[in-house]
């Protein structure tokens, strides 16, 4: 069994090496499913951090909504430095691997790890994890710490464009052992781990074609 830093160290090497040929043989999706996604997590003028953002696969239909600000969350700083190579041209170079478009949109990528995210507490409205959850070694733990960013009323979305059995046969048969463990827990057992952390479950989509639970963090 690997320690949890090993693990982390593991996938961030895995991913990297997926970098370069993610968008050719990733999985596609359909642009109105992705859409759709972020109308579903009302990004518009919001503070938005995109958890396993990987090469930015929601980043284009993000800004189209009117997000304010956008952090692509990765692991994989390759995955990231992908990312940055696509908006070159578009955006203008900031401080701190960020960057600003003409409307004043501003894009940051943070290479961290979702366990221990380097954000200050209630400092984004949003949250997205696409296709990023099962791959976090301690769920718990990273439940805790999107509760701990979110602003009071912050919604935070866990999704695939897939349903669970699909994603855990993916994983399970892949080519990297690291990642065959990585499973996808039922949406209601999901909504439990959720609700520990503090958050309000607002939606579960638990099928054989998609998967979603939505939660939101109270106001006081």
């Amino acid at each position: 069994m690997l320690s949890a830093d090993t693990e982390i160290a593991e996938k961030e090497k895995v991913f990297d090496a997926m970098a370069e040929r993610w968008d050719v043989d990733g999985p596609k999706v359909p642009v109105f499913k992705i859409r759709e996604l972020i109308e579903e997590a009302d990004v518009c003028g919001k503070i938005v951090l995109d958890v396993g953002a990987g090469t930015g696969i929601l980043l284009e239909e993000g800004l189209a909504a009117g997000c304010a600000s956008w952090i692509a969350c990765d692991i994989s700083k390759k995955m990231l430095l992908v990312l940055e190579r696509k908006i070159a041209g578009s955006f203008t170079a900031g401080p701190n691997w960020s960057c600003t478009n003409r409307d004043g949109q501003v894009i940051v990528m943070l290479c961290a790890d979702a366990h221990r995210l380097p954000l200050e507490s209630e400092s984004v409205d949003r949250i997205i994890c696409h296709n990023a959850f099962p791959h976090f070694k301690s769920p718990p733990a990273v439940l805790e710490n999107f509760f701990r960013v979110l602003t009071p009323g912050g919604i935070a979305v866990i999704n695939h464009f897939a349903g669970r059995n699909t994603v855990n046969q993916i994983h399970l048969s892949s080519a990297f052992a690291v990642l065959r463990r990585d499973l996808l827990m039922p949406g209601e057992e999901l909504g439990k781990l959720l609700k520990r952390a503090g958050f309000e479950v607002v939606k579960t989509v638990d099928t054989e074609s998609e998967f979603r639970v939505v939660a939101r963090k109270a106001k006081p």
